[in-house]
């Protein structure tokens, strides 16, 4: 092999080796809703909290999933007999999907260590753990009431209102939240509203305003949805591993 010919193979396996292994590349992003909703029986206010991690390697999406698991342990008496009495302990473990980008199906990784990954319908994804099909912006039925810019954190904020609130759970006031950053992140609460190439719409506010006697002859409290993302650090030695995992087996998938 001539000299040149060496060159052009290192270079090749440089190219290789770094396609997503340079942490710069990589972007992660941290998705969380925090939602109100009234108890029907008290009329009390509870929050409803989801959360996932989006990362971003070349072609490839990786949604990081929490998910709760539950052990119960029973105590035991002096004898070594089950006791009625029992403990619970909660743990998060998280789930991985990989999908490459324009694929119709997106790849199940129960952990990171899983070797068979099970494929699954993209935008089911996005639907049921995304929010892909959550109405967060609906162009022809808000009307933009107020914009105005918030220098110290450079943030531009819009304020719509919907054009005919439908019933009580239909938020009174939409709040839209831009500052810039998140380059390379493609997720997006709305691609209407997602125009401005210096900024990012990176959080959402619903606000349900109090309704008097409205539950049972009682009031209902105001209530809000919560909606963000955040850059966030990413594990990338673990991300590495189970993209470059993927990578072998993509083609026999």
């Amino acid at each position: 092999m001539n000299l040149k010919a060496k060159v052009k193979l290192i270079i090749i396996a440089l190219v290789t080796f770094t396609a997503c292994k340079n942490p710069h590349k990589i972007t992660g992003i941290a998705f969380k809703a925090d939602m109100q909703f009234v108890n029907a029986e008290s009329n009390k206010l509870f929050t409803i909290t989801d959360s996932l991690t989006i990362c971003y390697c070349n072609n490839y999406t990786v949604y990081k999933l929490p998910y709760v698991t539950t052990t119960m342990k029973a105590k035991t008496n002096k004898n070594g007999d089950y006791a009625l009495q029992q403990t619970s302990e909660n743990s998060i473990k998280y789930n991985f999907v990989i999908h490459s980008s324009d694929n119709r199906y997106a790849y199940w990784f129960d952990s990171l260590s899983s070797e068979r990954p099970r494929r699954i319908n993209f935008d089911s994804l996005l639907n049921f753990r995304a929010y892909g099909n959550f109405p967060f912006f609906q162009k022809a039925k808000d009307t933009l009431l107020k914009t105005e810019f918030n220098s110290s954190a450079n943030i531009l904020i819009k304020k719509y209102i919907p054009k005919i609130r439908v019933d009580d759970s239909y938020p009174d006031t939409m709040y839209y939240y831009f500052k810039s950053g998140f380059k390379g992140v493609k997720y997006s609460f709305s691609k209407d509203l997602d125009i401005y190439p210096q900024f990012k719409l990176f959080k959402v506010e619903f606000i349900t305003n109090k309704v008097p006697k409205g539950n049972k002859g009682m009031d209902i409290p105001k209530r809000k949805f919560l909606f963000e993302v955040k850059e966030t650090k990413i594990d990338t030695t673990s991300l590495i591993k189970l993209v470059e995992k993927f990578e072998t087996m993509e083609k026999k998938l």
